[in-house]
């Protein structure tokens, strides 16, 4: 199964390696489990299906896929819920901010650029 895997992963056949994974013997690890389930989310999102994607990065645990898949289907609670999700400092909470601030949504933004240290003196 090992040789399956392997083979399925160089083809680019994601959905076949997680379901090689999935039935066991395969000595499957988390960093293979993550990076398909990563690309399983590129490829509904390269179809423009946001919601099919959305499943597949928060098992992959891809916040910054995420933020741009809850813009794009306009879930404002479920991007604002990010925030704490993200380190401080990141440069990903500069684009949550941004983003939170287009749609008005200026007390997350803010929260978002404070965690970020982002703060400029007037």
């Amino acid at each position: 199964r090992d040789l399956a895997v392997q083979l399925r992963v160089k083809l680019g056949d994601w959905f076949r390696v997680v379901q090689l994974l999935k039935s066991g013997g395969a000595g499957g690890n988390d960093a293979l489990y993550q990076k398909a389930w990563n690309a399983i989310g590129d490829y509904y999102a390269d179809r423009l299906k946001w919601g099919s994607a959305v499943s597949y990065y928060q098992q992959s645990q891809n916040i910054e896929k995420l933020v741009d898949c809850y813009y794009l289907l306009e879930d404002y609670d479920k991007l604002s819920g990010l925030i704490e999700q993200v380190p401080d400092n990141s440069l990903l909470l500069e684009n949550i901010a941004s983003k939170c601030a287009s749609v008005g949504m200026c007390v997350e933004a803010s929260a978002a650029l404070v965690k970020s240290n982002m703060i400029k003196e007037v």
